[in-house]
């Protein structure tokens, strides 16, 4: 059975380490481990997932780690088992029981 990924998509497994600058057409879900810039319509952090680094995307949802910097120009949520540090931007924020966010946070004004 073939499986297939669709065009312009990226997952990053379990136990994978990317490691530089990564644009993303689409979608990117991370299970494994980014280190770098990366950019993407929308971005997944599993909950293995860590992303150390540069992140910008429309929407960001956070499961897993983040570290350094994120840019969600729309939508960012921090999941109950999500945790993120450094300097975060975003339009709207949310943050679920359990979720945690350590930095600074500027908020986007996306109402024109």
């Amino acid at each position: 059975m073939k499986e297939t990924t669709p065009e312009g998509t990226l997952y990053i497994g379990s136990g994978v380490i990317a490691k530089g600058k990564l644009t993303v057409p689409s979608a990117a879900t991370v299970n494994g481990t980014v280190e770098g810039e990366l950019s993407a319509q929308s971005l997944r952090v599993l909950n293995s997932g860590v992303v150390n680094g540069i992140a910008t995307a429309e929407e960001i949802v956070v499961a897993g780690r983040m570290d350094q910097s994120a840019t969600a120009t729309r939508l960012l949520v921090i999941e109950s088992t999500g945790v993120m540090h450094g300097q975060i931007a975003c339009g709207e924020l949310e943050i679920r029981k359990g979720g945690e966010l350590h930095g600074k946070i500027e908020m986007l004004n996306n109402k024109g």
